[in-house]
Formats: structure tokens, sequence, C-alpha cells
């Protein structure tokens, strides 16, 4: 993928290249994963996710993310690395 960004002070371009792979064995499970590589970072970014739903209304997602800022952001936000961990529970009626 290829952005032409503009700003007033200048324009500058972003060459980025991403690769996603899902994975669905059953309706109940499913998993991906994102990965992502740019040419102003110069870093790899990746993502990966997985829902379980173990039955209609009830299901868990983990997801696992590190993201590379640049700019302003790059010194007081190094690489991060973040988990995430989500109950969906739905009462019944």
């Amino acid at each position: 993928m290829r952005n032409a960004i503009r700003f007033d002070e200048g324009w500058f371009t972003v060459r980025m290249a991403t690769l996603r792979i899902d994975h669905t064995p059953s309706t109940q499970l499913a998993g991906s994963l994102l990965l992502q590589r740019d040419n102003v970072s110069h870093e790899l970014g990746a993502s990966g996710r997985v829902r379980w739903q173990w039955q209609p209304g009830r299901e868990l997602i983990f997801s696992i993310d590190h993201l590379g800022y640049t700019g302003k952001q790059r010194d007081a936000l190094p690489g991060q690395t973040r988990a995430l961990m989500k109950l969906v529970w739905t009462p019944e009626r």
C-alpha cells in the first residue's frame, strides 16, 4: 500500500506492507494474525486475535498487539505490547 500525505509543512509518502492470516476451524473458534511494516518507522507491528464462542451469547476474546510509534510519541511511548482479554456474557431473556 502507498499513501501520499500532505501537510502545510510539507508532504511525504508512506509505503506499507501487510500480511494477514485468518483461520476459522469452526463457527465457535476463530483466529487472526496481522503483520505490518512501513518505511517511516522501519519497525514490524504485529497483532493477534483469538475468539472462542462456546455457546450463543457467551464468548471469550483474547488479543495481543505490538505497536511502534513514530514522531513525538516515539520517545514517550517506545514499542509497546498490550494484551486484552474480554468475556462477553449476554443475559438470556
